[in-house]
């Protein structure tokens, strides 16, 4: 106790000197200098950054979804198989104006029948006949009178190489063709003869649209013309007016249209479409629709029926049919199904109604061929290939057989005919420059009204509103020449229109009246 009083005043000493000690504090500066130590901190803080551009790396990574969407647009580029439909559209136009010197008695209308037809590569008369000569080049399209030595008029002229298609109105008031060449001018062009004027209407460079052939077709008026035309990815029908070229879209679908016909009457149109089996067209990606990378395009469609008044369409029958159906007249229609093994079948329009008329003896494997209708529907002239050889056979309409003409034999589909607009005469010949029979008129229950004998063999026989008659005929002691007849309705008092012309004759058909 007493050690401990004593040390009392050295404990003080020590507290008060150590007191002394901690008043420096403020020298305690180095403590403060250990603070900004802390400055590796922030640089410790600046390490997490890099840390943070990589994470804005992964952002880059995101991009790439982006390329996903890329992928999508390729997607679009597949479609592509719209490759095969090189523009978006037909490209109307109406260029490439000329005025034609059409003959004064054409511009006011033809009052009676006259014969159309091309005389092609014709020698001038200051050349030897025996002489042989190329080419003109050159092709002049006719109207003559179907009288010996009647006048003949030449309409107008063209390029035989790059011309071709050429197609006469029925009341002679335009005429359609189409150029190939240059392909700067290739298209569809037509002539208005009432005003001399001509011009390109349509800018196309072949008349094969999707792999399909279709010609120009001009409604019973002459006052337009209709065409298949590639639209997109289909082919739609259009309608051109011979006046002004003006055109209007008449099937408006990504379906293949084509084949379109008048009716008779200039009041409907018949066309071929595969829009049954594909409603919702061939654009990619269309509900309902075809791809042209998934399914194949099948050649031919199923008949249809357009009423120009109404816009009402319909389908006249669920068969597949592979060639144009005809119209028998404004209320029957005929469509052929098959090929080897091919049937007629007849449509009536007003009930909707359709039978087969083919030979009852025909059977798998047999058919018929190259059926020409009697205007009222009631009887058809076909090749029946029921027999060994095509047989020249006349049925009615319910496939019953009335006549039989076992000596006409011709090639398989290369027999043509024509009935009379009164369905009393039917004449009969070949097709395609095989004509191996002389003139062959006979009547409705298929009895011989004429039979001559060659020269000239008869090919292509048509007959006018009037009921003349007028064909191609063959010559085969002159070398093969080709000349148009004109005859009356009983095959009987030929005419040559042709004889003193030295070029290549085509028959293009009757006009006016």
């Amino acid at each position: 106790m007493t050690l401990f009083l004593r040390s009392l005043p050295l404990l003080a000493f020590l507290i008060s000197a150590c007191q002394a000690l901690v008043a420096p504090t403020p020298t305690a500066s180095p403590t403060a200098t250990l603070l900004p130590s802390p400055t590796p901190l922030p640089t410790a803080t600046a390490t997490p950054p890099p840390s943070a551009t990589p994470s804005s790396t992964p952002t880059a990574t995101v991009t790439p979804t982006i390329t996903p969407d890329a992928t999508v647009t390729r997607t679009a580029t597949v479609t592509p198989t719209p490759t095969i439909t090189p523009v978006p559209g037909p490209r109307f136009v109406y260029d490439n104006w000329q005025t034609v010197d059409v003959p004064p008695s054409l511009r006011d209308g033809i009052d009676s029948p006259m014969v159309a037809f091309i005389n092609r590569n014709d020698r001038l008369p200051d050349y030897d006949v025996r002489t042989p000569r190329p080419n003109t080049n050159s092709q002049i399209v006719y109207f003559a009178v179907p009288l010996t030595g009647g006048l003949r008029l030449p309409v107008i002229q063209m390029n035989a190489d790059t011309v071709s298609g050429i197609a006469v109105a029925p009341p002679g008031n335009g005429i359609s063709w189409f150029v190939s060449e240059p392909l700067a001018n290739a298209g569809i062009y037509l002539l208005d003869t009432e005003t001399g004027i001509s011009s390109r209407v349509l800018a196309i460079d072949s008349l094969l649209q999707r792999d399909v052939a279709s010609d120009a077709r001009w409604a019973p008026d002459g006052s337009r013309l209709v065409v298949a035309a590639e639209n997109n990815w289909g082919i739609d029908i259009f309608s051109i007016d011979r006046a002004s070229g003006a055109f209007v879209n008449l099937t408006r679908s990504q379906n293949r249209d084509f084949w379109p016909s008048w009716s008779p009457n200039g009041r409907a149109l018949l066309f071929v479409s595969d829009r049954a089996r594909c409603p919702g067209g061939w654009q990619p990606g269309a509900p309902d629709g075809c791809d042209l990378q998934r399914d194949e395009v099948r050649n031919g469609g199923n008949p249809w029926l357009l009423n120009l008044a109404s816009g009402e369409l319909r389908r006249l029958s669920d068969r597949w049919v592979g060639e144009a159906p005809v119209w028998v007249n404004e209320n029957l229609v005929s469509i052929a199904e098959g090929d080897l093994q091919r049937s007629i079948y007849l449509i009536d329009l007003a009930s909707g109604q359709e039978h087969r008329v083919n030979p009852p003896s025909a059977g798998s494997g047999q058919g018929s061929l190259m059926e020409i209708w009697s205007p009222d529907g009631s009887r058809v002239v076909l090749q029946d290939t029921s027999q060994t050889a095509s047989v020249t056979t006349l049925l009615d309409a319910s496939g019953q057989r009335v006549g039989i003409l076992p000596r006409l034999v011709f090639p398989r589909f290369g027999m043509a005919a024509a009935w009379s607009p009164d369905g009393q005469r039917l004449a009969l010949g070949g097709t395609k420059g095989f004509c191996p029979y002389g003139v062959r008129v006979l009547d409705a229950s298929f009895f011989v009204v004429a039979s001559g004998s060659m020269p000239p063999g008869m090919c292509d026989p048509v007959y006018s509103r009037d009921g003349q008659l007028a064909f191609t005929g063959i010559n085969p002691r002159i070398d093969g020449r080709i000349d148009v007849y004109a005859a009356n309705r009983n095959g009987f008092g030929l005419r040559n229109l042709t004889g003193d012309l030295r070029g290549q004759i085509e028959l293009l058909g009757w006009v006016g009246g």
